[in-house]
């Protein structure tokens, strides 16, 4: 599929990255151990929620609290 973003994950023969963006996830389980994914608009694929934080920011500050 052209144009679809691929993620890697310690994969060597992954291309040389471009640009490094902080980021943090969250994994949300409610009380049955049931855990709350999204789906990703840029490639389709399942993922935990999260997203990018500013530089220096604490990486607590980008969840939801």
């Amino acid at each position: 599929m052209s144009g679809r973003r691929i993620d890697f994950y310690d994969d060597p023969a992954a291309p040389t990255a471009t640009s490094l963006v902080p980021s943090v996830n969250v994994v949300v389980a409610n009380e049955a151990g049931e855990i709350l994914l999204i789906r990703r608009t840029d490639n389709g694929n399942w993922a935990v929620p999260g997203g990018a934080i500013k530089f220096r920011e604490p990486p607590g500050s980008g969840d939801a609290g």
